[in-house]
């Protein structure tokens, strides 16, 4: 009740290759953290204005929701130094954030919008937390980013003018590697585009070059995130779509439970993979077709470092390909 988050919700080790409903490991809520309570704090916020419109089938739920937004706010600016780490009897992810000011800003912009009351209001703050941050490799900025973009007029004109200018000089930036890639996406001048969920991280780019768009009115740059669309959807060295069930050639043999194990031989459809990786090597397979960063992707399930899915890439993916189908 004093506002905090748990910081995840797991069993003491990764489960057993079986059915979710096959899964008796006991779970555990796992202590709170500042960069998880001020995500929570900025979902509310969106939830609480998404659902004002519908007081007469929810009544009393939206309110609910910015009550919990701005309680969780408030416990985060109090305990920002709160860093989670796994117990040592704990052996799953530990997904680790030491850094919560991205976080923090991206709940402050989004109490503002709901609320529009002052003490919320700090979209200078956001600006030098994305000039001295990467919105795109693990960074909440991003998020916030897109809720401004759809609130443009909450800004003053000359906040207006700096933001245009910071989305269109990274554009820029990215248009500039995108130049020295043969189908011309913004990844692979350096290693490091190439990090666990590679595919996530181009989908972002492709967004960033979308709320461009929004800024400028430049219909250029959505021709450039639907050349990223193309990417994902098999226009990449691997000539693969990374969906699964979508085109001729798609993952197979995915780092998902369910998939693998029901009775069925193509895995759930609509899933995005990671993609290739070179970050993190871990010995989860044998060996590699290819060390190259663009080709070292494996379509089996022991791949957990590139053939693996999860909802947060999804949501990228989907986020960016709805905005493209408008």
């Amino acid at each position: 009740q004093d506002g905090s988050v748990p910081h995840k919700l797991t069993a003491l080790r990764h489960a057993a290759t079986d059915m979710p409903e096959a899964d008796q490991d006991q779970r555990w809520i796992i202590v709170q953290s500042a960069a998880t309570t001020f995500t929570f704090s900025a979902a509310m916020s969106k939830a609480s204005r998404m659902l004002a419109g519908y007081e007469d089938q929810f009544p009393g739920l939206a309110d609910s929701c910015l009550l919990a937004a701005r309680t969780a706010f408030d416990w985060g600016m109090s305990h920002q130094d709160v860093v989670f780490t796994n117990p040592s009897d704990v052996h799953t992810g530990e997904y680790k954030d030491v850094v919560v000011e991205d976080e923090r800003e991206w709940a402050r912009l989004e109490l503002w919008i709901t609320t529009r009351e002052s003490e919320y209001r700090a979209p200078e703050q956001l600006f030098d937390v994305v000039q001295n941050r990467n919105p795109f490799h693990g960074d909440a900025t991003w998020k916030a980013i897109l809720s401004l973009t759809l609130y443009q007029n909450l800004l003053r004109q000359e906040e207006k003018k700096s933001w245009m200018e910071q989305l269109k000089w990274r554009s820029n930036r990215m248009k500039e590697y995108a130049r020295l890639n043969p189908y011309e996406v913004p990844i692979g001048f350096n290693e490091y585009d190439f990090n666990w969920g590679s595919n996530a991280i181009l989908a972002r780019q492709g967004l960033w070059w979308w709320m461009t768009s929004q800024w400028t009115g430049d219909a250029s740059w959505v021709n450039r995130s639907n050349q990223v669309g193309d990417y994902l959807l098999g226009m990449n060295p691997l000539d693969l779509c990374f969906i699964t069930g979508i085109g001729e050639r798609s993952p197979q043999k995915i780092h998902h439970r369910p998939s693998y194990v029901d009775e069925v031989a193509a895995p759930i459809p609509g899933l995005m993979v990671a993609g290739p990786q070179v970050v993190i090597r871990q010995k989860d397979c044998e060996s590699y077709p290819s060390e190259q960063p663009a080709l070292r992707y494996l379509d089996e399930w022991c791949s957990y470092t590139t053939n693996e899915i999860a909802i947060n890439w999804n949501a990228t993916a989907l986020l960016l390909f709805g905005l493209l189908a408008e």
